[in-house]
């Protein structure tokens, strides 16, 4: 039978319609998915943060270098302030543009305040309860007046400005700009160069100087106060004429009865081979905590400084960032051999290994330290390196220490030789015979077990006139 395209379009009509009216809908769907995104971004390009300036400080008494900063409230929707040079980032105009320095978005709340400050630091020296967010950005204002702006593409458009003049006031006498009742109006005047309170208690708790393979090198504060404290501008140092100090650049806050920490990736700092010390300083350069000096540490064992009485002590279980576990390290442990008369030959016997420990210490890792060379014929030295790694617990010994002893059973042995078989040769033996079982339960149910059985040879079949059909003469 030949088919013609209209017989095959006739044949399939309906299923060529279903499935054009699918691809119509498919289309349809892109187009509107299409036309919803460009208006997202339209509209995310026409909505612009609503920003307030709600204090400005334009011209400080003395010195401006540092001291000038501006206040902003968030009127609208939250928002989110990027720095980091892109395209969005955000740009302080003061007649040319300036990035703001964030190393990461800065999420404000609607109804949330931020600052602009030229230095940090010296903002919070005169503000140190502050609790906003502030942000630095190169800032250089007019005392004579000035318009400020803001962008947030790259200073082609400026979605926020501000106008303000000297007559203002504000201008020079200690005091700044507040927005009150539609108006600006002089604040109260600061005590020029207002020195800051800062808190004691903030502390050094833990250091690891000499980290094993997969650590790093850290040092840990703990805020042992009942109040959060925002560590901008603090620093951290080891010995006097050691490495070169670390400030703190960037808001960290660390709240009351919280820990931070701070590797090596970020201080730079090197610890003396020989033993260090870690000091803390406030943003004013004065001394608030040091630590005791510890001598060179064991690879992977921190200094850290127990939180009941506050004395320092060595752990092998660092915890940065996290409450401090004073764990000592594992004592070494000698290993003592009591045997009974040697027995006959081919005869098995028990070697009993007194293991003790002194100081005590707790369940961890003992360190199997072989007898001396002179002393090996009286115990097997494999042995020893099969159970070295193995967690011992310990039993209360006399004269303060611990002991465990070991029963190992021996295989054939002579007053010569004493054979042992491995705990791990055993588990090998363990998991064949275990698989051997599997194997063959799983042959037994599958019915493979009656195949051998059920394969019968088939006779060969001859035809009845072979020799009528074979091409043979008769």
């Amino acid at each position: 039978m030949i088919f013609t395209i209209p017989m095959v379009i006739k044949k399939y009509s309906n299923i060529l319609k279903n499935v054009g009216m699918l691809l119509v809908m498919i289309l349809m769907i892109l187009w509107g998915c299409f036309v919803i995104g460009r208006m997202d971004k339209v509209l995310a390009k026409d909505i612009q943060p609503q920003l307030l300036a709600t204090k400005i400080m334009y011209n400080p008494s003395g010195s401006d270098t540092g001291y000038e900063w501006l206040e902003l409230q968030n009127q609208g929707d939250e928002i989110t302030i990027t720095g980091d040079g892109g395209k969005n980032s955000w740009r302080f105009f003061d007649g040319s543009n300036h990035l703001l320095k964030l190393t990461q978005p800065l999420v404000i709340p609607s109804g949330g305040f931020f600052i602009l400050a030229d230095d940090k630091n010296k903002f919070l020296q005169q503000f140190p309860d502050y609790q906003s967010p502030i942000v630095e950005t190169a800032m250089t204002l007019a005392n004579k007046g000035d318009v400020l702006k803001l962008s947030t593409d790259g200073g082609q458009t400026y979605f926020w400005q501000l106008v303000y003049t000297f007559n203002m006031g504000g201008d020079g006498d200690g005091g700044y700009l507040i927005w009150q009742n539609d108006f600006w109006q002089p604040s109260q005047k600061l005590t020029p160069q207002s020195k800051a309170v800062y808190s004691q208690d903030i502390i050094i708790s833990e250091v690891l100087a000499n980290p094993v393979s997969g650590q790093s090198e850290f040092v840990e504060l703990y805020n042992r106060g009942e109040q959060e404290i925002n560590l901008l501008g603090w620093q951290i140092d080891d010995q006097t004429a050691g490495s070169s100090v670390y400030t703190i650049s960037e808001d960290v806050i660390i709240p009351a009865g919280g820990y931070t920490f701070f590797d090596k990736e970020k201080t730079k700092l090197v610890f003396n081979d020989d033993g260090d010390e870690v000091r803390l300083l406030n943003p004013d350069q004065e001394l608030v905590y040091t630590t005791p000096f510890f001598d060179k540490q064991a690879d992977g064992v921190s200094f850290a400084r127990r939180d009941d009485d506050g004395v320092w002590d060595s752990t092998i279980a660092p915890t940065p960032g996290e409450k401090n576990i004073i764990q000592k390290p594992a004592a070494r442990i000698i290993v003592t051999v009591q045997l009974p008369p040697p027995p006959a030959e081919n005869n098995s016997t028990i070697e009993s290994l007194i293991i003790e420990a002194m100081p005590p210490i707790t369940e961890a890792p003992w360190e199997i330290i072989p007898p001396p060379v002179g002393e090996e014929k009286t115990i097997n030295r494999q042995l020893l390196e099969e159970i070295k790694n193995a967690i011992i617990k310990p039993a209360a010994a006399a004269g303060g220490g611990q002991q465990t002893t070991l029963q190992l059973r021996s295989g054939q042995a002579t007053n010569s030789q004493r054979l042992t078989i491995s705990s791990k040769y055993i588990l090998y033996l363990k998991l064949t015979l275990v698989g051997l079982t599997i194997l063959l339960i799983i042959i037994y149910f599958s019915g493979l077990w009656y195949i051998p059985q059920k394969i019968q040879r088939k006779p060969k079949i001859w035809p009845k006139n072979l020799g009528e059909n074979s091409g043979r003469a008769p």
